[in-house]
């Protein structure tokens, strides 16, 4: 386990621990880089939705560093510095976050569910269904 470790830390407002997602000062697979505060850190996209939910929900999120002597805060307001944007993902937070990630479509999923259960347009053939075999 290194040394250094640096995580976005999720407290209530009383400033006691709720959740945190690691954040790397290396490149791995599935991450991008992105900065907070100056500093250079690879992260998730989930990680960035996480950390929006967390806003949402009224939490404190900040990236905090440990050298193996207890966390330390480092940087606030991580969720104004990155966004889902960043990584070119147009979904809301709360779809990634149900996903485990970017799913990859073009569309939210709120807007595909609207359409496979709006009734076809006339030159349209409805969608089969496995009840009608």
């Amino acid at each position: 386990m290194p040394l250094d470790e640096f995580s976005i830390v999720s407290r209530d407002t009383a400033g006691n621990f709720v959740g945190s997602h690691k954040i790397f000062k290396r490149k791995a697979a599935g991450m991008k880089q992105v900065i907070y505060c100056e500093e250079k850190y690879w992260v998730r996209p989930y990680t960035v939705a996480w950390t929006q939910t967390e806003v949402e929900n009224k939490r404190i999120v900040r990236v905090e560093y440990s050298a193996g002597k207890g966390w330390r805060p480092i940087c606030a307001n991580p969720q104004t510095q990155v966004t889902l944007n960043d990584f070119g993902i147009k979904q809301d937070a709360s779809e990634v976050m149900y996903f485990g990630g970017f799913n990859g479509a073009s569309e939210g999923v709120f807007d595909s569910m609207k359409r496979g259960f709006s009734t076809p347009k006339a030159d349209e053939k409805p969608a089969g269904s496995y009840h009608t075999n």
